[in-house]
């Protein structure tokens, strides 16, 4: 049985909780949540039915003789990713240590890759010759094309579409965005709620719309 920490407390690492327990005690996947490092509260606080179990600098030390026990990290601010990145870093958790968690209910074609601390929840679908990196999280019902690259550390939300592109590092998609075959999005973009991506996206920037266009950050984002 992997036993698993999520490092975060609030958003996606409580919903991942939640997805882990289903996979857990539905479908009878070999994993257990069992609990969080967080920091902004107390060490036994109890968050939507798992505890708490340590602040986020000492988790590793606490469990690294634990062999079964891996980590996902969840506690990304998409305002300053790279500055989150570092962080997680500093935490000295080997790469190994960390989990891969895909859904039961989702869809992986034989061909498609997908890198270490990649975490796709339920009804996913991942097509043939895909390739996605690390530590990427895609929430439900995303679908990611055929033949599509996919880097690190990009945050997908539901029902986004992400077809047969070449991604970057570092990108938020919105919820139900889609985007046309054979473009390409760099890295550090924010692709807005039910936006459609029709041509490249330059590193750096923000679309939203339909089709998407750039524009300045909106205030609810900053």
């Amino acid at each position: 049985m992997e036993k698993v920490i999520i490092i975060g407390g609030k958003s996606s690492a409580t919903l991942i909780a939640d997805y882990i327990y289903d996979a857990q005690h539905k479908y009878g996947m070999p994993i257990e949540c069992i609990g969080f490092a967080y920091n902004d509260l107390p060490v036994g606080t109890d968050i939507n039915g798992f505890p708490v179990l340590s602040r986020v600098e000492d988790v590793y030390d606490n469990y690294k003789d634990d062999p079964q026990v891996k980590f996902i990290f969840q506690s990304y601010n998409i305002q300053s990713m790279q500055e989150t990145i570092d962080y997680k870093d500093s935490l000295g958790i080997p790469l190994d240590r960390y989990c891969t968690f895909i859904h039961p209910s989702c869809m992986i074609a034989r061909s498609a890759t997908i890198g270490v601390g990649t975490i796709i929840l339920a009804h996913s679908v991942v097509n043939p010759k895909a390739k996605v990196g690390q530590f990427n999280s895609f929430m439900s019902g995303v679908t990611i094309g055929h033949d599509a690259v996919v880097g690190n550390y990009n945050l997908v939300a539901t029902q986004a579409i992400v077809a047969n592109v070449i991604m970057g590092d570092r990108n938020f998609i919105g919820i139900n965005a889609t985007t046309n075959n054979k473009i390409t999005i760099g890295d550090d973009c924010m692709i807005g709620m039910a936006s459609n991506v029709v041509k490249d996206v330059p590193s750096g920037t923000k679309c939203f719309g339909n089709p998407a266009k750039p524009v300045d950050t909106p205030k609810r984002l900053r």
